[in-house]
């Protein structure tokens, strides 16, 4: 079944000027209207790579309802567990800044309480075959029980992430119970009731690995915006992630493919300090260069997914399960500029993106050789998947 996906679901209005920016005048600008929530968006995200995440959620009895359930399903997440009821979905409000982040914000928090009987119901059905759990922590606190429940019951990872920290704070003892907590500076700052905004990275190595010991916390990340994030266990490893450098469009949900990237890493078999890694060129990739639909390469018709051509099958299949951390969404980004006609020196630009040799490498390999990848699966520490057949291979690439 893949990652277990549990959260609520937001509609996002957002608000951005199309001029200076004037706190608390008038701005005439743009609105745009999207679907979100912290692991609407992260079961997206899975989705984007992929993989077939499972997400358990709400949504209104509305057609609003349904479009949130088509788009989901048109990324080939699987809404079987979506449930539509009056007051499914939350709305957020919020105003960005010219340098795209949020200036002022609002929500309104969908009623999960339906989430609990769910979960009671069909339980078994949804975690007994299932490969992780991401979930966010500021859920019904009977929701969480039944979800840590679940996965002590069948011996399950559990990944936690939050869209609402003062409610979070009240399931703060639920956090010795989690394999990986993800959160921001600020929210760290809040769970620990102290003031972290003005450290450095590896200050704030060092104090989250003194409190997450001193809690008992298994495991937390901590992710620093412009400045990478930063990792540590209880048992003392802790560490620093870079952050990768890119052009500032709009910084919501950034977080959210930080959190999706690291639960992939960690799912399936990666150190954290690469789960980190992966989380990283998540952030980076996720919520401001993904196209609504797979991109160009992405075989989204075929029941386990698949890829159109041999060079994104080789290289784009060897970013998720080769032994470096390159992203699948950003190769194919990468090779859809240059489908649509690009000169060579673009060309050369958008493979040196990709920034490992072995992935030049693989991209050269013919679509015949034995090591092409022909299934998606093999590499150490993922799940097998049945080979694909594959469409036939174009004679001209446009």
């Amino acid at each position: 079944m893949g990652i277990v996906v549990i959260g609520a679901v937001f509609v996002d209005i957002k608000g951005y000027p199309l001029s200076t920016y004037i706190p608390g005048g008038r701005n005439a600008g743009r609105v745009e209207q999207v679907h979100g929530g912290v692991c609407r968006n992260v079961a997206e995200d899975i989705a984007n790579v992929e993989l077939r995440p499972t997400f358990v959620s709400l949504v209104d009895d509305t057609g609003s309802g349904q479009d949130v359930i088509d788009k989901l399903a048109k990324h080939k997440v699987n809404t079987k567990y979506i449930e539509k009821v009056p007051d499914g979905m939350g709305t957020w409000l919020a105003v960005f800044d010219n340098d795209g982040d949020v200036c002022a914000a609002i929500s309104k928090r969908p009623d999960t309480t339906p989430l609990t009987r769910l979960l009671e119901e069909k339980g078994d059905e949804i975690f007994a075959d299932c490969d992780g759990i991401a979930f966010e922590l500021d859920l019904e606190k009977d929701t969480v029980k039944q979800i840590l429940r679940c996965a002590k019951k069948y011996n399950k990872k559990v990944y936690a992430a939050i869209s609402n920290m003062s409610i979070a704070m009240e399931r703060r003892a639920f956090l010795q119970e989690i394999d990986c907590f993800v959160c921001n500076q600020q929210e760290a700052g809040l769970l620990f009731s102290d003031e972290y905004d003005h450290m450095a990275p590896e200050e704030m190595c060092r104090t989250l690995a003194a409190n997450v010991h001193s809690a008992n916390i298994p495991c937390m990340v901590v992710t620093m915006g412009g400045e990478g994030a930063v990792y540590a266990r209880s048992n003392g490893e802790s560490g620093v992630v870079p952050a990768k450098k890119v052009d500032v469009i709009d910084t919501t949900g950034a977080g959210d493919a930080f959190f999706a990237g690291t639960v992939i890493g960690l799912t399936y078999g990666k150190t954290l300090p690469e789960a980190c890694e992966i989380g990283s060129l998540g952030h980076l990739h996720g919520r401001e260069c993904l196209p609504p639909v797979p991109p160009a390469g992405v075989w989204a018709e075929h029941p386990r997914g698949g890829l159109k051509h041999s060079i994104s099958k080789n290289t784009a299949v060897y970013a998720i399960y080769g032994h470096t951390a390159v992203s699948f969404v950003r190769l194919c980004a990468a090779f859809q500029q240059i489908e649509r006609g690009g000169d060579e020196q673009q060309r050369q630009r958008q493979l040196d993106d990709a920034p490992n040799e072995q992935a030049h490498h693989h991209q050269r390999q013919s679509h015949h050789e034995q090591h092409s990848c022909d299934h998606l699966g093999g590499a150490p520490g993922y799940p097998e998947r049945q080979p694909h057949a594959f469409e036939e291979e174009p004679t001209e690439q446009k």
